[in-house]
């Protein structure tokens, strides 16, 4: 009972943020009377042991999603990561690593107007929903091996290098270093790079050398209570020390699990003559 309450007022709480996003009123009257929509009914589904992933057809285009809470997840995604329209152009390129079924590659085009969109994602279960919302995303893990051990709890958002519990799934993914993949080496001015890998961000870095000299701004999900490959601090020196520097620009959401912070949300934009420039 004490989820559910939970999950109630989250919801709720979403709802109210989503409504000061800057979109026009009918398309957020549209988008919550099709969650709320698509919660009574995957709910049902559920219930009675139906298949509950779907597609719906929201802001212009078709999502496809995988679980019982429809798009709740992806509004939490636009409520998150707002705050960029301020320093992302229309018509930038991203890229997306760790993009699970494509909310945020959703969230960029639809909210951010960006005209292209890498997204990469380790696990085949989330990569089929990707390859329905994006089918130009790329199936990899990255970082410094060919190949990589994902370990997959219920849900695959927390696909991981590390375990989450003893009831994990093991898979094997191929990997790559972000320098090599093809849609990152082929692109010559990346306005952000998002890296969102539960724990993997430090290796997704170290993989990334000739990638970060291209980036005006990198979004990451930096890690503090929970198994890593190099922590907050790390991430930061490692950063802030590159021969490129990055300072941290906004610090945003903060994840917390059993009332510790797992992570927290932090935005670098780079020092560099080429990024001022490139701004003005």
């Amino acid at each position: 009972m004490k989820m559910i309450w939970w999950f109630i007022f989250r919801s709720l709480e979403l709802d109210w943020q989503f409504c000061l996003l800057h979109l026009p009123d009918t398309l957020k009257l549209e988008f919550l009377l099709k969650k709320y929509y698509l919660l009574v009914v995957l709910s049902i589904k559920k219930i009675i042991n139906m298949p509950i992933s779907g597609k719906i057809h929201i802001f212009g285009r078709t999502y496809h999603f995988n679980d019982q809470f429809g798009i709740s997840f992806l509004q939490s995604v636009y409520v998150d990561n707002a705050f960029m329209e301020g320093y992302i152009k229309k018509g930038s390129t991203i890229i997306d690593i760790g993009a699970n079924i494509g909310q945020f590659n959703f969230f960029s085009y639809s909210y951010l107007s960006a005209k292209h969109v890498c997204s990469v994602e380790p696990i085949e279960e989330a990569y089929r929903f990707l390859k329905k919302n994006d089918p130009s995303s790329v199936h990899l893990a990255v970082g410094i091996s060919k190949t990589m051990k994902m370990h997959i709890p219920q849900t695959t958002l927390l696909s991981s290098f590390f375990p989450y519990s003893d009831k994990d799934r093991i898979e094997v993914v191929p990997g790559m270093r972000l320098d090599d993949i093809d849609c990152v080496r082929k692109t010559n001015i990346i306005d952000l790079l998002k890296i969102d890998t539960e724990g993997s961000e430090y290796t997704v870095l170290i993989s990334a050398k000739q990638t970060l000299k291209k980036c005006r701004y990198v979004l990451i999900e930096a890690s503090l209570h929970r198994p890593n490959s190099g922590d907050l601090g790390k991430v930061i020196s490692y950063l802030t020390h590159f021969r490129h520097p990055f300072i941290i620009e906004r610090i945003g959401r903060q994840y917390e699990e059993e009332g510790k912070i797992t992570s927290v949300d932090i935005l670098f934009k780079q020092k560099s003559a080429y990024a001022t420039d490139y701004e003005r």
